[in-house]
């Protein structure tokens, strides 16, 4: 009755479908109708037809399984349309639809079947529908049904499809102390233990079932396999290997496919490739599973040329794409850069295969136009991509707004942004911080201000916009010397709930001490405000602190202490100006050399010490170049001072260290930090020994 001929798995299913439903046809189905199809579907999906690991058909290959193993034939023959209805519909199967579906047998002189509640209450516990399981449990075994193991495993799964893991627990342990547990209840009961990452209980029912004497079947050892892995432990993972073999089990490529798969989330990608190598010379063979994941996860690491050789194995393999796979094809040439290739899988699935190109195909080629530094040819996609009828998602507009951002197209961006306020769609929160970054970074306070409105009026009410939008509104005011807006946007976050982090209180301290504002009883509050909310202060906010005390005349030696309560670097910066301060603020000669020495101290530059150290050419300049900056500080501190024993010692570490005497004496922190050096200068006109 079924097809001889080659037919697509899902054309096999649908002439089962059609038989069963003609009274005529289905009285000449036979059994052996059954092995045949299910012989056919098993062949194709070591093809790639279609996945055995998805529920749909996983639970047509369950069912027909049931029904080559049924010793009455006959007496289920009739019942074949209404069980094939449930298996089609088991996805979405409520409760009250099956209690009705039942009452409609029953009135009609055809009960439901040991084989039809088994298939309705499988479909209600993996929707974790607990309440209907013990329901349609307690109306079969009423209709005079034998209650059975399977009963007690779908209970047990639809609590903990509900989530309701503890009394899934209860009910399992239930069974411990009253009956042995079968092997699928251990089965559903570890394989959930691994995904909550539970592996104090996978290890726990493992060892119960030794100690039962229960042995495993082949997919306890694959969810044990998964636990090792997810727990980095390589080498129990590889024993599981020899528990297969010791127990006389077949090693099959899903056992492999999990191994490389947990390698790769693990970041060891070389190791997946040596385990397929491995996988290869003990004769199992790959499948579309395995070719997919490790061409992916080769070009997610950029390793173009190994993805290229998996690729070519899989097409000289002769298993049958899907989509899914051309999908993972498309999106290896677009990492690699190859547009064209990207559009000729595209046309080849199309065509060759058959599919439909779908928003994520659309998506890995306007990515693809992006990569290759063609915006234009990304927004032809896109209108391309609407003008046939399939609709963007959340994701086709985060590549339009990300990869116009990253080709500087700043204003195409704002334009895509509108689009999606219009459509009333919101935006992720990455995606926002790294707008408000990318206009942070043009400097376009504007701009920034305009498109943290949008992410305002589009961002549900019960969301925040995330805090690093606000701080980047506030640097971008900052660096367009807006300090009035900067401080109102911090007034802003913090009525938000948020916290402000060291960076923007530097940014807004350093924008205080500025030569065009000299507020410095606003950085002091800043710094109040700060420490208060226990962001640490480090090297940048004391140096620019000492401006504030600079202009202010205060006595910064509360600041020099709090350098050792913070455990603050004393780097050049702070270095050169404290030097400053005490020398030519508070003409305190002993304590600008008090800063000198722990500088030194510091950096290891006393007699005996490390010195500068070693490495590149260009560090060692460049911390020659710090020292050479502190110590022009101090040795005009010395001239002021007439303290010429200190200047000599002062010009010894710079002979030491090889600095270039001739130039420290003219050398200031001017030539490290302009910004620093003019609002040092501006806090006071006039000052014997400072520069010129």
């Amino acid at each position: 009755m079924i097809a001889s001929g080659e037919c697509h798995p899902r054309q096999l299913w649908k002439q089962l479908v059609l038989i069963a439903d003609n009274p005529i046809a289905s009285s000449h189905l036979l059994s052996t109708d059954v092995f045949v199809l299910r012989s056919k579907l098993r062949a194709h999906a070591k093809t790639g037809l279609w996945d055995p690991t998805i529920d749909e058909w996983r639970t047509r290959m369950l069912y027909l399984n049931t029904l080559a193993r049924s010793p009455d034939w006959n007496a289920i023959r009739p019942l074949l349309p209404h069980h094939l209805y449930i298996v089609n519909n088991a996805d979405h199967l409520t409760f009250e639809a099956a209690s009705d579906f039942i009452e409609y047998l029953e009135v009609a002189g055809t009960p439901p079947d040991r084989i039809l509640f088994d298939l309705i209450i499988r479909a209600l516990s993996y929707q974790g529908d607990e309440e209907g399981v013990k329901t349609i449990i307690q109306r079969a075994t009423d209709s005079g049904i034998e209650r059975s193991s399977k009963m007690d495993n779908w209970t047990i799964l639809s609590n903990l499809r509900a989530k309701n893991t503890t009394e899934a627990l209860r009910q399992f342990r239930d069974l411990q102390n009253t009956t042995n547990p079968t092997v699928q209840t251990y089965t559903t009961v570890l394989s959930h233990a691994v995904r909550a990452n539970d592996f104090p209980l996978m290890q726990t029912l493992y060892a119960d079932m030794q100690s039962r004497n229960i042995t495993p079947n082949i997919n306890i050892y694959r969810s044990l396999l998964l636990g090792h892995m997810k727990q980095n432990n390589i080498p129990e993972a590889q024993h599981i290997f020899t528990l297969i073999q010791e127990n006389g089990l077949e090693i099959r490529t899903d056992i492999y496919n999990a191994f490389m798969l947990g390698l790769i989330r693990l970041d060891r990608l070389n190791d997946a490739i040596d385990a397929y190598e491995r996988m290869i010379l003990s004769g199992v063979t790959p499948d579309l599973r395995t070719y997919g994941q490790l061409i992916s996860a080769c070009a997610r690491k950029g390793m173009i040329i190994t993805a290229t050789r998996f690729y070519r194995l899989l097409i000289s393999s002769g298993l049958e794409m899907g989509k899914v796979n051309y999908t993972i094809i498309m999106d290896m040439f677009s990492r690699g850069g190859d547009v064209e290739m990207v559009r000729k899988t595209m046309t080849d699935m199309q065509i060759v295969a058959g599919y439909t190109p779908d928003v994520g195909c659309f998506n890995i080629l306007m990515d693809a136009e992006f990569r290759s530094g063609n915006g234009e040819g990304a927004w032809e996609e896109f209108e391309r991509m609407r003008g046939t009828g399939v609709e963007p998602n959340w994701f086709t507009w985060e590549i339009l707004m990300r990869g116009f951002l990253e080709s500087g197209k700043v204003e195409e961006a704002v334009r895509v942004l509108r689009e999606v306020q219009r459509l009333g769609l919101s935006v992720r929160n990455g995606l926002m911080i790294y707008f408000m970054e990318c206009l942070r970074e043009k400097e376009d306070a504007t701009a920034a201000e305009q498109v943290l409105s949008i992410f305002q009026q589009i961002t549900p009410a019960t969301e925040q916009i995330p805090y690093p939008c606000y701080e980047s509104l506030a640097l971008a005011y900052l660096k367009s010397h807006n300090h009035t807006a900067a401080h109102e946007c911090l007034l802003k976050l913090l009525k938000a709930g948020y916290v402000g982090r060291s960076l923007l209180y530097n940014e807004l301290i350093a924008s205080a001490v500025h030569k065009s504002n000299r507020d410095p009883d606003a950085a002091f509050q800043y710094y109040e405000t700060m420490v208060r909310d226990s962001q640490r202060p480090n090297a940048f906010t004391i140096s620019r602190l000492i401006v504030a005390y600079c202009q202010s005349r205060r006595n910064a030696e509360p600041l020099w202490n709090e350098i050792k309560t913070y455990d603050v670097e004393v780097d050049m910066y702070v270095a050169a100006t404290f030097v400053f301060y005490y020398s030519f603020i508070r003409r305190d000669f002993d304590s600008a050399w008090r800063v000198w020495e722990r500088y030194l101290g510091e950096n290891d530059l006393f007699p005996g010490g490390k010195g500068l150290g070693v490495g590149t050419k260009e560090k060692m300049e460049e911390r020659r170049r710090r020292l050479e900056c502190v110590a022009g500080i101090m040795l005009k501190s010395c001239s002021a001072h007439r303290r010429m024993e200190e200047f000599k010692r002062v010009m010894g570490v710079v002979r030491r260290e090889g600095g270039r005497v001739s130039e420290v004496v003219s050398l200031s922190i001017r030539n490290m930090d302009p910004e620093l050096y003019d609002a040092l200068m501006a806090s006071e006109e006039g000052v014997e020994g400072k520069e010129g």
